[in-house]
């Protein structure tokens, strides 16, 4: 099927789909640039530093090629960042998170034990219900709206203390 001939929502659906796919293709190559770093590959191949096998081979840009430098090396040198760069996947149709605000009165869905609803409306987050990072998807039906304070509580329950 040709591009053109998708819907709106198909078309949508793709987008974010590559997106996130995009991500994890970039987090790869950073971690393989980074290897080939160390090893000085380029070396072999006949370029005078990286920079230079990024720019003249791969065809990057000068900035590209240094900005591309230096997340492999800071990935390199910090692996558990690795985690954090997939993260920044979890992007929310704003489309999603209209629908979300309004199934939860534009404030936050937090019950007590007790059952006393916050009805704080401000500083405001959108939470996954089953986490993200334990597979939960960014879809309408698994986010709910939680005041700050109370979204970090839930993710501590969750998670434990960092």
């Amino acid at each position: 099927m040709e591009i053109k001939e998708l819907t709106d929502l198909e078309l949508t659906e793709r987008i974010e789909t590559l997106r996130s796919k995009e991500r994890v293709i970039t987090l790869k190559f950073l971690l393989h640039l980074g290897e080939f770093d160390i090893r000085k590959l380029y070396l072999e191949l006949g370029y005078s530093s990286l920079f230079d096998y990024c720019v003249r081979k791969l065809g990057y840009s000068e900035s590209s090629a240094y900005r591309r430098i230096e997340s492999a090396r800071c990935l390199r040198d910090n692996p558990e960042l690795s985690e954090s760069f997939l993260k920044d996947t979890r992007y929310i149709p704003a489309v999603t998170k209209r629908s979300v605000l309004k199934q939860n009165g534009y404030q936050c869905s937090y019950i007590s034990k007790d059952g006393v609803r916050c009805g704080e409306k401000h500083y405001l987050n959108f939470d996954h219900i089953q986490p993200y990072a334990l597979g939960g998807k960014s879809s309408s039906n698994n986010l709910r709206v939680l005041y700050s304070a109370h979204n970090q509580m839930l993710n501590r329950m969750t998670f434990g203390e960092r």
